[in-house]
């Protein structure tokens, strides 16, 4: 139920003449008839005659909410025994008395929801409500099949008199980049058997492409006698030979059989 800290106060003119608006509140709609308090919990401003006063719905039952009025040809607000009235009635404290559709002598009608598409149906319903009364709506093309309901806003503020706190919600999507895949590799012994420094070459462990290996890594020379353990992508999970092989010199390559856990790393 509303209240005042969890709503605002609304009024139509509906009169002949259209009033600035008075102060802490502000014209919205198309003929500026509606009055929107500027904050919450705002006093009535009873000193028009011909202007009506209610208190709005319960803001903080929904994403969004819509005060709005339905007119006739000539802009005449059409009076409206129904607040609160919507496709999907908004929830009641368990505590209320007073169900949906209460009668009250007022000119404001009020909707809200909670998504893009249930905003698409509300400004299509006081569409028809307004069309229906005789108001004749034709600033600008219709939102077309399949319209964002941003499009279906940016009609609304150039056609209708009403009042929203809608806010547009954009999709976002979130994409994960996948990790580089790091395969299983093994352990080789390297072993200058010559008497010369010699150069040899290792594959790295992590590779973007399993059938596409990189290329082979120089490594620091070995002395004679002198040997090395490095990884290398084991030979089994791709059609290449990467056995290390020297530049140099003589060598052995022994392989261990191990796993090697961490990046292309010699010894």
């Amino acid at each position: 139920m509303a209240t005042a800290t969890n709503s605002r106060i609304f009024g139509v003119i509906h009169g002949s003449t259209i009033h600035a608006a008075q102060p802490n509140y502000t014209s919205a709609g198309i003929t500026g008839r509606l009055y929107v308090a500027n904050q919450q919990a705002q006093s009535f401003y009873p000193s028009l005659a011909d202007t009506q006063w209610i208190n709005g719905l319960d803001e903080s039952r929904f994403t969004w909410y819509i005060a709005y009025l339905v007119t006739n040809d000539e802009g005449t607000p059409q009076l409206h025994t129904k607040i609160g009235t919507q496709t999907t009635p908004p929830p009641q404290d368990a505590e209320a008395l007073v169900a949906v559709g209460e009668e009250n002598n007022a000119y404001i009608r009020f909707k809200g929801g909670d998504t893009n598409d249930a905003f698409i149906a509300a400004i299509q319903d006081i569409k028809a409500q307004n069309e229906a009364a005789g108001n004749v709506l034709n600033n600008g093309a219709f939102p077309t099949s399949g319209a964002t309901a941003e499009e279906w806003k940016n009609w609304a503020d150039a056609n209708l008199d009403y009042y929203s706190n809608f806010v547009y919600a954009v999709a976002t999507t979130t994409t994960t980049e996948a990790p580089a895949p790091t395969y299983a590799g093994s352990i080789w012994q390297i072993t200058n058997e010559g008497d010369t420094n010699m150069e040899y070459s290792y594959y790295p462990l992590s590779q973007p492409n399993i059938n596409a290996p990189l290329a082979a890594s120089a490594s620091s020379p070995l002395g004679a006698g002198q040997s090395r353990n490095i990884c290398s992508l084991a030979s089994s999970e791709t059609s290449a030979d990467v056995t290390p092989f020297a530049s140099t010199s003589i060598m052995t390559a022994i392989e261990s059989g191990e796993a090697c856990n961490g990046g292309d790393t010699s010894y």
